[in-house]
């Protein structure tokens, strides 16, 4: 493991890995359970993010989205998010389809969401495949597909996402998407309940009770 003195010296010479790493050791370091030197923090990473590093960007829009030592700030949140996207970090892309989705930094746009949403989807990412399904599911910026929808559930759900295992459940309660399953329900409510959802436990003894 490199040393803060070793890594200062390679930053010293522009290195983004190491800007990076140092912004990310003042801010998230083990004896820093609380980090203050946040305008180092914020140099930091933004000298990583001029050399092209791609999780600075992420993180420096974290820290707009969710006022982690600045001020909220969403338009600048989105700018980051959009280097870090263009730059390949797939969660940065997921957070822009949010924000498109919540008019959030950026001008409300459902349809730009569905598609962001689906782009990340479709490389394996449970929360945009959640998202996703949920736009199909009830035509948010994409035309209405609930079959399609419960295929982007389910995919969610086998990576273990509560929600989506929650979402299946209702899907094959109500007979929406797929056909109507009360053994299925259960099962994937069950799997919901097991990781704590309040919900999917009152399905699940409502359904038992039937």
């Amino acid at each position: 493991m490199e040393t803060t003195a070793y890594l200062t010296t390679l930053g010293e010479s522009g290195d983004p890995d190491a800007l990076f790493r140092l912004g990310y050791r003042l801010a998230f370091g083990r004896k820093r359970p609380r980090p203050t030197q946040w305008k180092k923090i914020v140099a930091l990473w933004n000298k990583s993010t001029d050399h092209g590093n791609n999780r600075a960007p992420f993180l420096l829009g974290v820290t707009y989205d969710h006022a982690e030592g600045v001020k909220r700030n969403y338009k600048l949140a989105f700018d980051y998010y959009k280097i870090a996207a263009d730059r390949g970090n797939l969660t940065a892309q997921y957070n822009l389809a949010l924000m498109y989705r919540d008019g959030a930094g950026v001008q409300k746009d459902l349809s730009r969401s569905a598609l962001l949403l689906e782009d990340v989807a479709k490389k394996g990412e449970p929360e945009s495949q959640l998202n996703y399904g949920y736009a199909l599911f009830h035509g948010r910026g994409v035309a209405q597909d609930q079959k399609k929808g419960v295929w982007f559930y389910r995919a969610s759900a086998k990576q273990g996402n509560r929600m989506a295992c929650y979402n299946l459940g209702l899907c094959y309660k109500l007979g929406h998407g797929v056909k109507k399953s009360k053994a299925l329900a259960i099962r994937w409510f069950t799997k919901a309940a097991d990781t704590g959802h309040r919900k999917a436990r009152s399905q699940l003894k409502e359904l038992k009770a039937a």
